[in-house]
């Protein structure tokens, strides 16, 4: 039995959320430490992160579920240095590994969720999509359009 296969739905969605919380500070932090155009794509992917945690906290409040997130682990606060050190290409790849599984992990949340649900987690699934859209299109060097489809999401889930 798989470590996903023993957590629940509803902790499922605590940690998705939690981890929208966690990107966000990750993308905002990087993007602190870079300049330029490489500064604004980091603010935008922290922006999709934002969208995308207030539209899962509002899942977890509709659910009678509280809002307690963990402290930002040492591991972020690591990385986020680790991804500020490398050229933006090649920090943009790196993320590519850690997409496929939250992809995975929010496509079995979404074959769970009750009807009344299954927008605000479809919508998860399609932001890590997004991510990893701009990371293919950054590695093609289709920068000017990397950030399309994050764009159209953070356009479609603002309040």
């Amino acid at each position: 039995m798989t470590e996903q296969a023993t957590v629940s739905y509803a902790d499922g969605l605590h940690e998705a959320w939690v981890g929208e919380l966690q990107g966000e500070a990750f993308f905002e932090q990087v993007a602190q430490k870079a300049e330029g155009d490489a500064r604004a794509k980091w603010e935008t992917l922290a922006e999709l992160e934002r969208v995308t945690g207030r539209r899962m906290a509002a899942l977890l409040q509709a659910r009678n579920m509280p809002l307690d997130a963990p402290e930002t682990p040492r591991q972020l606060l690591q990385a986020v240095d680790a991804y500020a050190q490398m050229p933006f290409v090649q920090a943009v790849s790196a993320m590519r590994p850690i997409l496929d599984t939250a992809i995975e992990r929010f496509e079995a949340l979404l074959a769970e969720a009750p009807a009344t649900e299954r927008d605000a987690v479809q919508f998860l699934v399609d932001h890590e999509r997004a991510i990893l859209t701009f990371v293919e299109r950054e590695e093609a060097g289709e920068r000017a359009t990397s950030l399309n489809a994050a764009q159209a999401l953070i356009q479609q889930g603002a309040p």
